[in-house]
């Protein structure tokens, strides 16, 4: 069973002191927590709401913390897990994912849901931290910066300072595990909702640990101050993924490849060529190739908006990731010409149980569609969500609910197969 205690700093201090001094514990990592949007929640649902989601929040991390991990409430939105016997960074980096995406998971509000998200920072003893006060300090430091570069995860890194405009998350020696082969390209299916058809597929970037365990891509994201690793994990991703699925946009009607770039690819002055090669080797008919793009990006970055552009004039599909998660500007959105649109999961998740989601994602379906847009949604999980979506206009899913990300030549039994088999 894991401990949970309502520990102030000077506490967490002392049980770090105490851990050091015990000689079953070889290493410790420490996880800072926090917990964002309560704000919002309480103007939504009351005080009463936003605590119900603290409390929720409590219980699953302690429900998540192992039989050697620590729990803490540092204070009203901030918490702590105290990380025993990890033997790398990317088991922290794994257990820090796990509370991100507990985090994520709604609470039932009466006849509403609510979710919240995490900042994350983490470090570890005795490397880099070498003293229990270093350990909660660097911790501090990287979760600062996490705020501030709304990262969900941020590793400490020697030479972070306070200063939270510089570089955040290390790369893992991802260029070690280009060269390994380690990283694999997956498949998760988009279904059609009126009639059950596949519709395409996302393909996702994971970092296969030793044993066994998928790191997803915001773990070892390359940072913007390493352009060429990102280079080489771009082109990676891109020549795999249409190299897999080349006989499938071939002998599928309609199948549509799509792909999440880290917004940082968007500065590349490469992009657009680096695409364009890798249509022109895999000879993938570029109109069954969609890259997707998020709001922010269009709004606050005017050289990946031109790139956005150039991708557009090679005849690649563009369409809006998280959808509703942010701020719309239908001008902007007019402007680029995107072909479609996929539905922020938890605005799927929530409108399943809440009315006024519900009318949400009714609007921006009405808002999809005046602007000649096709919309799709992601985290669907249930059959309720995917009925609430389908009668609110909703074209295509994609969700645990229909099939987890998984290699190609799986997808091919699983999915392919059976479309031909139906088709035929």
């Amino acid at each position: 069973m894991s401990e949970t205690s309502r520990f102030r700093f000077s506490l967490l201090l002392r049980e770090i002191e105490n851990c050091l001094h015990d000689d079953t514990v070889s290493s410790l990592a420490l996880a800072l927590i926090h917990l964002d949007g309560l704000d919002e929640i309480n103007e939504r649902f009351g005080y009463l709401g936003g605590d119900k989601v603290l409390e929720a929040f409590a219980d699953r991390l302690a429900d998540q913390a192992g039989d050697q991990d620590l729990t803490f409430d540092i204070s009203g939105t901030c918490f702590a897990m105290l990380l025993r016997n990890r033997s790398n960074q990317e088991q922290v980096l794994l257990a820090a994912h796990r509370i991100a995406e507990i985090a994520a998971e709604p609470v039932m509000i009466g006849s509403g849901q609510a979710a919240s998200v995490v900042n994350i920072g983490v470090s570890m003893l005795p490397d880099p931290a070498d003293t229990a006060e270093a350990l909660i300090r660097q911790c501090e430091k990287a979760l600062g910066h996490a705020r501030t570069l709304q990262e969900p995860i941020v590793c400490y890194t020697l030479g972070m300072t306070g200063d939270t405009t510089i570089g955040a998350a290390p790369t893992l020696n991802l260029r070690e595990a280009l060269e390994a082969d380690e990283l694999k390209i997956l498949y998760q299916p988009r279904v059609s909702l009126r009639d059950g058809r596949l519709a395409g597929a996302e393909a996702v970037i994971r970092w296969q640990m030793p044993g066994g365990e998928l790191l997803p891509v915001s773990l070892f994201m390359p940072p913007a101050d390493d352009p060429a690793t990102m280079r080489m994990m771009c082109w990676y991703w891109l020549d795999h993924a249409l190299k897999s699925t080349a006989s499938w946009a071939r002998d599928i009607p309609g199948f549509l490849l799509s792909l999440q770039l880290p917004a940082n690819a968007f500065e590349l002055e490469e992009l657009v060529d680096m695409v364009g090669e890798a249509i022109a080797l895999r000879q993938y008919p570029a109109h069954l190739l969609a890259l997707e793009v998020t709001d922010r990006m269009l709004a606050d970055d005017p050289g990946g908006l031109s790139t956005v552009k150039r991708l557009a004039g090679l005849g690649v599909r563009l369409t809006l990731a998280d959808y509703g998660a942010e701020s719309v500007n239908p001008s902007k959105l007019k402007d680029i010409q995107l072909h479609g649109c996929m539905l922020d999961s938890l605005l799927v998740r929530s409108a399943t149980g809440d009315d006024t989601d519900r009318r949400i994602v009714a609007a921006l379906c009405q808002l999809a569609d005046a602007l000649g847009m096709s919309v799709g949604a992601d985290g669907v999980d249930g059959s309720d969500a995917m009925e609430t979506l389908l009668a609110l206009g909703v074209d295509h899913g994609q969700g645990s609910y229909f099939d987890v990300p998984m290699k190609a030549e799986e997808f091919c039994q699983r999915w392919i197969t059976r479309f031909a088999r139906s088709a035929s």
